[in-house]
């Protein structure tokens, strides 16, 4: 198929713009811009896509997204496509992940698109998936992290985690007990924990490199099920972990973790209780809890 460069480049311009519009996107596509195109000398060699994961909404990214698919072939030269660098290291995968689409990476799954590759800060898909933010008309980060994860599980010998793939950085210090607790996956946390053996202690407390051990995140996202069994595998409850859970409204989070020990009367560095945080983002019902809950214990 043939290119309307002009078009194109204008399309990737476009993209670089925080209030583009689908019918403006829908316009270029039609008058021949490459979905595909990364400019040179501009847009720092980022493609539409790339850029409008970040600054577009959801419907505009997806609009772009699909444009690319149509385009791939139906040969064995699809993967070649699939696992094209849209700039920055970043294929349609990492941006199926970024954007917390599920149903997105299991189509690229399906026509044989690379799931593990990195970008260039040495990220796999299944980092951008666990921390995408959930957003308004975009789809769950956590369904985008359970397919990757399972389709990584899949490629491990019986199908099951080993000690090999615990130890993966799946980019910045994130491992992937990590990924399973952001995204609330008991059974597959259960897998690694098994497949971690002697190291388990180690994989519990391994930190990130933005200090988050796998219980920051689960309490992060509220994942009260999930921590359960972090603590039963031997996590110890923080109140560090307690206050992120506070910070975002985690109410069963929260229980979980003060069942689990944490002390929900302990002050921070600024003398802050884990009932302020709570109070400052406007949980005053989870507040008055915690307060509760510290007094009875």
């Amino acid at each position: 198929m043939s290119y309307d460069a002009s078009a194109s480049r204008a399309l990737a311009e476009l993209a670089t713009q925080r209030n583009m519009s689908i019918s403006a996107v829908q316009r270029l596509l039609k008058e021949g811009a490459d979905p595909f195109h990364v400019p040179n000398g501009s847009n720092n060699g980022v493609s539409a896509i790339v850029h409008a994961s970040t600054r577009a909404s959801a419907a505009v990214a997806r609009e772009i997204f699909d444009a690319c698919i149509a385009q791939v072939p139906d040969t064995p030269a699809a993967k070649q496509w699939l696992d094209r660098n849209l700039g920055r290291g970043m294929r349609l995968v990492h941006v199926a992940a970024r954007l917390g689409w599920a149903d997105a990476i299991a189509t690229l799954r399906e026509r044989g698109a690379t799931l593990t590759g990195r970008d260039d800060e040495k990220q796999m898909p299944l980092r951008h998936a666990t921390d995408a933010p959930a957003t308004p008309g975009s789809a769950s980060p956590e369904a985008a992290a359970e397919v990757l994860l399972a389709s990584m599980r899949m490629t491990r010998p019986n199908h099951e985690w080993d000690a090999a793939a615990i130890s993966v950085d799946l980019g910045g210090g994130m491992t992937l007990a990590h990924a399973c607790a952001g995204a609330g996956l008991v059974d597959e946390l259960a897998g690694v924990l098994r497949a971690a053996g002697e190291k388990r202690e180690a994989l519990l407390n391994k930190r990130d490199n933005e200090d988050r051990t796998p219980l920051i995140l689960a309490a992060q996202r509220g994942h009260a099920a999930l921590i359960e069994v972090l603590l039963e595998s031997g996590a110890r409850a923080s109140v560090e972990a307690l206050q992120w859970s506070c910070l975002n409204g985690h109410a069963s989070a929260a229980r979980a973790l003060i069942k689990g020990g944490a002390d929900p009367g302990e002050l921070d560095g600024e003398g802050l209780s884990c009932a302020d945080y709570a109070r400052d983002e406007g949980w005053d019902d989870l507040a008055h809890e915690i307060e509760a809950l510290g007094r009875c214990a």
